[in-house]
């Protein structure tokens, strides 16, 4: 599972919606389909969250070759792509560390 840590400047209100900043950093061992993110880890909200748009921004890649990365909404899982297709299952991406722009409330 990711590893998910607050960036410091943490979440601020939007009208009506919240704006977070979130360093995901992922696992040794990464699952087809992608990472699994809960709503409230990315949101700040415990109850009844809501993501509305992430945006994802590699940095670090130190382990495997990841050159992009995506945010599946319906199954509110961040997923890695190499450059020619999701990365194989197992790989290990401890190494791999994204910052995420979450709208959401």
């Amino acid at each position: 599972m990711a590893t998910i840590g607050s960036c410091s400047s943490g979440s601020r209100r939007l009208s009506g919606q919240t704006a977070s900043f979130v360093t995901v950093t992922f696992s040794n061992s990464y699952t087809t389909g992608g990472e699994s993110l809960a709503a409230k880890d990315l949101t700040g909200n415990p109850t009844n969250a809501r993501v509305d748009a992430v945006i994802p921004t590699i940095r670090s890649a130190s382990a495997g070759a990841v050159a992009n990365v995506a945010f599946d909404y319906a199954a509110s899982k961040l997923k890695a792509f190499t450059a020619t297709g999701e990365v194989a299952n197992g790989t290990n991406l401890s190494g791999v560390t994204v910052d995420l722009l979450v709208f959401g409330r």
